[in-house]
């Protein structure tokens, strides 16, 4: 009797000695596969950051004109356009559709008062040691008086004489530049300047600018002409200017819409500027 007592105990011991085993196989086993579980997010992590980094800086797509737009420039030819004097426009088209500052401004045949504008340019890329005003320097002059800047400004701080300025009066809400050898855009909705019937004028002409899809000026008045335009404010339509400043810079979708049109064009929405920017 005792002997079979003392093999049940024998045979008990050994069971629990077994079950002990089993469990710290089965904590070993989960101190393995933790490491797997924690660095699986970081995976992940990194592909979004590689897809994200795959668009960011890349060019505007062209933006064909809406119906009702005017077109200004659609690549095949510069008939729309003079120099400030009513010469032939001496800017060249290229075989990508745009055309290439050179020769002087131009400004455009057709004149315009209240109008939505649309224009996409690009700048080259100059070496590190051109710097400030000498970097892809151009401008949009709507009516030939206020300059909306053109410039290379990538990767700097939002100033009055940088890109997406009323240039040297108000600084862009922050800078929404692509890398120069990309495609930007300008949406730009403008009011112009009003007069009373004696030719005084009475409001001053306001803008909002849309920069690659991110709002840089809202609904903002304009005191005077900006430098380096045209003439002075007068009553009635004026032409849209385009500046050459020395620097081979391209434009091309040049479209207008005037006041009251029938199609709108829709205000883009895309990242911030500053995601942009910042990777």
């Amino acid at each position: 009797m005792i002997r079979r007592l003392g093999c049940i105990a024998v045979v008990c011991l050994l069971l629990l000695m077994f079950a002990v085993a089993r469990a710290q196989e089965s904590t070993a086993g989960q101190a393995t596969t933790t490491p797997t579980t924690t660095t699986a997010p970081a995976t992940t992590t990194a592909t979004a950051d590689e897809a994200r980094l795959g668009t960011i800086g890349s060019s505007t797509p062209p933006i064909g004109a809406p119906i009702g737009a005017i077109v200004l420039f659609d690549g095949e030819n510069t008939d729309g356009w003079t120099t400030r004097h009513g010469k032939p426009c001496p800017w060249k088209v290229l075989e990508d559709e745009s055309m290439v500052a050179g020769g002087g401004d131009i400004i455009s045949k057709e004149k315009f008062e209240d109008v939505q504008l649309h224009v996409e340019f690009w700048l080259p890329n100059h070496p590190p040691e051109v710097k400030g005003q000498a970097r892809g320097n151009s401008g949009v002059y709507l009516q030939g008086r206020y300059e909306i800047q053109i410039l290379d400004s990538y990767g700097l701080p939002a100033e009055k004489h940088g890109c997406g300025a009323i240039y040297g009066k108000k600084k862009p809400r922050e800078n929404a530049c692509t890398p120069p050898e990309t495609w930007q855009s300008y949406d730009i909705k403008y009011q112009a300047a009003k007069f009373d019937a004696d030719g005084k004028k009475t409001k001053n002409a306001r803008v909002s600018v849309i920069h690659n899809g991110v709002t840089i000026h809202d609904d903002v008045e304009i005191d005077g002409p900006t430098r380096a335009g045209m003439e002075e404010e007068t009553p009635g339509p004026a032409p849209i200017m385009l500046q050459d400043h020395g620097n081979p810079v391209r434009f091309r979708n040049i479209y207008v819409i005037p006041a009251k049109p029938a199609v709108e064009i829709k205000t883009p929405t895309t990242r911030p500027a500053a995601v942009r920017r910042d990777l």
